[in-house]
């Protein structure tokens, strides 16, 4: 007979010590997917990156900056997103100057705002413009107006895609279809069919894509995130000859009180005076800016949103002639209404989601504007347990 053979106590294999240290082996081997490439995802991304961790980021079209969208048409910087973000700021100008870009930032020129109301154009009090528009911010920000970039806000967008460069792994055009919790881990699965086993996934991707994708792994609490409220939005760019207007410029621009307001038309601005921006000479570069319902998202095509801005802005600045040149921007379903079931919603999603290294980032979950979406992706990106180097 075999005599049974007996470990020294020191020697004696461990297997619960085994079964941990194989597991933080292999979560050490899984990257942290971030789902979405706007501001969130990629602000998110380099923290990541900067804290070691390995970092997929994956954004299903084929730019990244979300609703950041600047373009240069003839070198006329136009704007199709984002113009901005409030004054009172520290995040954006610190993030600015990390990127080598804080000598592009400029402040507003004036924060004087008129209200075109029964035909006329009227001063408005510091913080009133804001204020009748109904914008979701605290009250310290009223009436202090914007900060943006020389070059426009895809300025920022470039510099983190420039920093990020060989440091993350960066996949547009892919759409992430599902996130599933599975006895190895997190899996990412891609529309075409790859799949992503991910230590840790931040989702800066609209509540309803988020809905989507997290629905059937996490149930009614991820499902909720789809019921909220959302508004979208729609602008004009117009390009006029200064000769054409007949009203003064004064101000950065003026809005239309709530209700005044026809074909979901609230405010204009003097975009290329508003923030110094260069146009050819003799010429202003004016932005509309529209609330539509659902219908209207469905129903009007870009020429009719053209249409809809040159007749209103005409009006209130007895404009004769047409633009130069114009640029549409549609964004459906843009922002979520905070409303007190929406945060409701989005605080019981995240006490399912956080136990099993699923976060939501960004203007979707943590207040409007582009200041509160860095300051949701640096927190997250913070907050997240990393795999321990072995």
């Amino acid at each position: 007979m075999g005599r049974e053979r007996h470990h020294p106590k020191s020697s004696r294999p461990d297997p619960r010590r085994s079964r941990i240290h194989g597991l933080a082996r292999a979560n050490r081997l899984r990257p942290a997917v971030v789902v979405g490439g706007g501001l969130t995802g990629l602000v998110a991304a380099l923290r990541l990156v900067e804290r070691g961790a390995e970092v997929i980021l994956v954004e299903s079209a084929t730019r990244l900056g979300g609703q950041i969208h600047s373009t240069h048409p003839e070198g006329i910087c136009v704007e199709l997103g984002a113009e901005g973000f409030v004054a009172r700021s520290e995040v954006m100008p610190r993030l600015c100057n990390e990127l080598g870009i804080g000598d592009s930032l400029i402040d507003q020129t004036s924060t004087t705002t008129y209200a075109f109301t029964r035909g006329n154009l009227v001063e408005l009090p510091p913080g009133e413009a804001a204020t009748l528009l109904g914008f979701q911010v605290p009250k310290e920000e009223l009436g202090r107006g914007i900060r943006s970039l020389r070059g426009g806000m895809g300025e920022v967008i470039d510099a983190l895609e420039r920093r990020l460069a060989g440091r993350a792994s960066i996949r547009t055009g892919e759409l992430v279809s599902a996130i599933e919790r599975r006895d190895s881990g997190l899996h990412v699965s891609i529309e075409a069919g790859s799949e992503i086993e991910a230590s840790a996934v931040i989702i800066t991707a609209a509540s309803r894509v988020a809905s989507s994708i997290l629905g059937r792994a996490f149930g009614a609490p991820a499902q909720a995130l789809a019921r909220g409220r959302m508004t979208s939005s729609a602008s004009v760019s117009l390009l006029y000859e200064l000769s054409s207007i007949g009203k003064k410029l004064e101000g950065s621009g003026f809005i239309v009180p709530q209700d005044e307001q026809t074909d979901g038309f609230r405010a204009a601005s003097y975009a290329s005076i508003k923030l110094a921006r260069p146009v050819p000479e003799g010429t202003v570069l004016l932005r509309a800016f529209f609330r539509p319902t659902a219908q209207d998202v469905l129903d009007r095509s870009e020429s009719a949103w053209v249409d809809l801005a040159v007749r209103h802005v005409s009006e209130a600045l007895d404009i004769s002639g047409a633009p130069l040149g114009s640029w549409a921007s549609i964004w459906s379903s843009a922002l979520p209404v905070y409303d007190d079931a929406y945060r409701a919603a989005v605080a019981a999603a995240e006490a399912v989601l956080h136990p099993a290294s699923v976060f939501l980032a960004g203007s979707h979950y943590h207040g409007a504007g582009i200041d509160a979406a860095v300051r949701s992706a640096e927190r997250i990106a913070a907050s997240i347990d990393l795999p321990l180097s072995l």
